[in-house]
């Protein structure tokens, strides 16, 4: 994935706005995908799934955990550490139930998709 930018805007064919929530999903200035709210969802399912091992709904610590060290990976980041995890579960883990569930993990992709354009732009 690259840099995300969205619109809100579209015009018909009588020149009126029509309301839409497409991501473009850029790489150096050019797009290369248009993301739509269901395409969004669809790829919150499928990593959900992934990340979701034992498939109880909801993404346990040692799910999560593993599932960071991943994106790390690909971020070229160091393995992220206890502290690391305890911070990202501060944040994501709204509800402090201790787990991530699907509605929760919505902010898991979109900070994916920032750490992403971030690490582009070095």
């Amino acid at each position: 994935m690259g840099i995300c930018q969205s619109t809100n805007s579209k015009k018909n064919k009588n020149n009126s706005d029509n309301t839409n929530n497409n991501i473009y999903i850029n790489t150096n200035k050019k797009t290369i995908i248009n993301i739509n709210d269901g395409m969004f969802g669809q790829i919150v399912d499928k990593t959900f799934n992934e990340a979701d091992t034992n498939k109880s709904g909801f993404i346990e610590y040692n799910e999560f955990k593993e599932f960071i060290a991943k994106i790390h990976k690909k971020l070229n980041r160091p393995e992220p550490t206890d502290k690391d995890m305890k911070e990202y579960l501060k944040e994501y883990d709204t509800d402090k139930d201790g787990k991530i569930s699907k509605q929760e993990f919505v902010k898991v992709v979109q900070f994916m998709i920032n750490a992403e354009r971030a690490n582009l732009k070095k």
